[in-house]
């Protein structure tokens, strides 16, 4: 604190005057007794002590009050620094996205980096406002280098960068702002389109990091290209070289979780298909994990290789069995059918399906269902086999025809494979599917977008006597059932009321045969264990783990970004064209902005204060003197 007018302070010496009143007024006087007093002497004592009091109170308000006239006068003010006056501002960004992990004679970019942020702070001013944060695909703040992550990784994304950095220097009042980038220029991660130019209040300190060499070679992607295997399964690789790399000399590694393990040399295509042995689906519907590494040197090594996590579920065996042998291959009843379910319709993989086409049944139990395909009849030990197969959970699909005899449609209804009974009828002239249920697993697939049964026509059909648990999935346009639904035990039978080849029917010569026998037979067959969840996440700002698989709940695949592999550079001028920033300016801070001004002063007077102050001691004083005097 401090005095405009520090002479009045003379005016304390006026302090004398009421000190010499209370002394005059307090002097002592010899007593006279006079005898018509004496009576009032106790009063008169009581009284003397509250006078005295009162006397010391008001001398403290006089003295008081002339202590606050003086200091009226003499205008004391309160001086202290501005807090924001001509400080500096800094946010220093600071690049962990995944080529910071480029490696060279042993220390990684991003160390460098590291070590570059430690110098750069260490030469700003103690007083600055610094903010430190780190960028890949977002940005984190960060209260030191410390608690930086130890993981680099994440695609970069400068522009996201750039936009945070400015707005956290917008918010401060600070004269001077600096935004700092501590980066190794990699080009992948600039913005397609240039950017606009920023304006020039905040300068942009880019401080470069040139680790990234020319050459790199790294896994892109693992595919799965069928979900079903035999004894094989297909995945396919994906790979990038960049730079004078020679890929003819690379090969791909690749390990299972149960320790199977095989090598093959990279497609110069940059698709390499594995075949890898499959020796069944792990339980519980958990997916099938592994690594695939691709042995070639360069400085980049974390993209190198690449976890995976697939559901593989081994083919499904199905047992046709056929009713009668034709006068040549395309007359069996089962030829059609055959084909329709072993296609698989990719270039790689297996169908779901597995079929086998058998002329006397065998032992069902090692199938996932059975087809009987205009099955004459069946002998007792076959049906009653049949049944307990059923009852375990197996599934059934009866194809009618013109060979099923009448006998055979009741032995089977009252052994319960037939879920109703049923008698072969002539339909008057050729009938279309009018309706089906498309809300039903077996027939979703037709819902009209994607497919249609309409174009199905049965030439003859059946007679069926409906009970309670049958349920029809489709009609004919006159209203007669064309397949059924039931159950036995805990499994599924399925009745189609026309034979699987060209009998009744040129169903097999039209394009939806392949689709409506693949969907019949894949509701028989459903894998009733769930697929376990699998989780794929990109390395990040926000993903502390490394890449690699972790199986704490679900499975979770933590992936390096594919688009950190391109290792290719942007010079400086470039990189600033690109993200609109201005030209790079040499000079140190204090050449581009001056000297730092003189730290202003913020004067604050309390003659307002001291004003109000000596009011209420007026006012007081003015009581107490009435009531001393009274």
């Amino acid at each position: 604190m401090s005095l405009i007018h520090p002479w009045m302070l003379l005016g304390l010496g006026a302090l004398a005057v009421p000190l010499v009143i209370h002394l005059l007024r307090s002097r002592r006087h010899r007593t006279a007794w006079l005898g018509t007093l004496r009576f009032l002497l106790e009063a008169v004592a009581e009284t003397q002590r509250w006078r005295r009091l009162r006397n010391l109170l008001l001398l403290l308000l006089r003295v008081s009050a002339i202590v606050l006239l003086v200091l009226l006068f003499a205008r004391p003010l309160l001086e202290r620094k501005r807090a924001d006056a001509g400080r500096e501002a800094h946010v220093v960004l600071i690049d962990s996205s995944g080529s910071m992990d480029t490696r060279v004679l042993g220390r990684t970019a991003f160390a460098r980096g590291l070590a570059k942020a430690k110098s750069l702070l260490a030469g700003l001013p103690e007083d600055a406002e610094i903010t430190i944060a780190e960028f890949a695909d977002d940005v984190r703040a960060v209260g030191s280098l410390a608690q930086l992550r130890k993981q680099v990784g994440g695609r970069t994304d400068y522009a996201g960068a750039l936009d945070w950095g400015l707005e956290r220097l917008a918010d401060s009042d600070a004269e001077q702002k600096v935004l700092h980038i501590i980066t190794d220029l990699q080009a992948a991660g600039l913005p397609t389109v240039a950017r606009a130019a920023l304006p020039d209040r905040v300068r942009i300190d880019l401080i470069p990091i040139h680790e990234i060499g020319p050459a790199n070679g790294a896994i892109t992607d693992v595919k799965l290209l069928n979900p079903y295997a035999a004894a094989t399964f297909a995945i396919a690789v994906g790979t990038r070289f960049y730079g004078p790399l020679k890929h003819d000399t690379v090969r791909l590694q690749l390990e299972l979780a149960d320790g199977t393990e095989m090598e093959q040399a990279v497609d110069a295509s940059g698709t390499t298909v594995l075949n890898v042995p499959f020796s069944g689906a792990p339980a519980g519907g958990r997916p099938v994990c592994g690594v695939v590494r691709l042995s070639v040197p360069d400085t980049y090594m974390r993209d190198n290789q690449r976890h995976f996590a697939l559901h593989v579920r081994r083919t499904s065996p199905v047992l046709l069995l056929d009713g009668a042998s034709g006068a040549n291959l395309f007359e069996d009843e089962g030829y059609f059918l055959c084909h329709a379910l072993s296609v698989s319709g990719l270039s790689h993989g297996h169908s779901r399906f597995t079929p086998k086409v058998v002329r006397q049944l065998v032992d069902p139990r090692e199938y996932a269902a059975v087809a009987v395909c205009n099955v004459r009849k069946l002998a007792a030990e076959q049906t009653r086999g049949l049944r307990r197969y059923v009852e375990q959970g197996g599934s059934l699909l009866f194809f009618l025809g013109d060979r099923t005899e009448p006998e055979s449609l009741a032995a089977w209804h009252r052994a319960g494979l037939l879920p109703c009974r049923a008698e072969r009828l002539p339909v008057a002239v050729p009938r279309p599917i009018g309706e089906w249920d498309v809300d039903h697993p077996a027939l979703r697939l037709f819902d009209g977008k994607r497919g249609s049964l309409s174009g199905v026509v049965f030439r003859e059909s059946f007679k069926f006597e409906l009970g309670p648990s049958v349920r029809v999935l489709a009609r004919l346009a006159n209203g007669a059932p064309a397949i059924l639904e039931g159950t036995v035990g805990a499994g599924r039978i399925l009745v189609y009321a026309n034979p699987c080849d060209r009998d009744w029917a040129d169903l097999p010569t039209r394009a939806i045969y392949v689709p409506l026998m693949r969907e019949l037979f894949g509701y028989l067959v459903a894998d009733t264990v769930p697929a376990a969840e699998v989780r794929l996440v990109l390395a990040g700002v926000h993903e502390a783990r490394a890449p690699g698989l972790y199986g704490d709940g679900p499975t979770t695949v933590v992936l390096t970004d594919p688009r950190e592999t391109d290792p290719a550079g942007a010079d400086e001028e470039a990189f600033r064209d690109r993200l609109g920033l201005p030209a790079a300016v040499r000079e140190p801070v204090a050449a581009e902005f001056g000297p730092l001004p003189r730290r202003r002063m913020r004067r604050r007077e309390l003659w307002r204060f001291l004003a109000l102050g000596l009011l209420v001691l007026s006012m007081l004083e003015n009581l107490m003197a009435e009531r001393t005097y009274a």
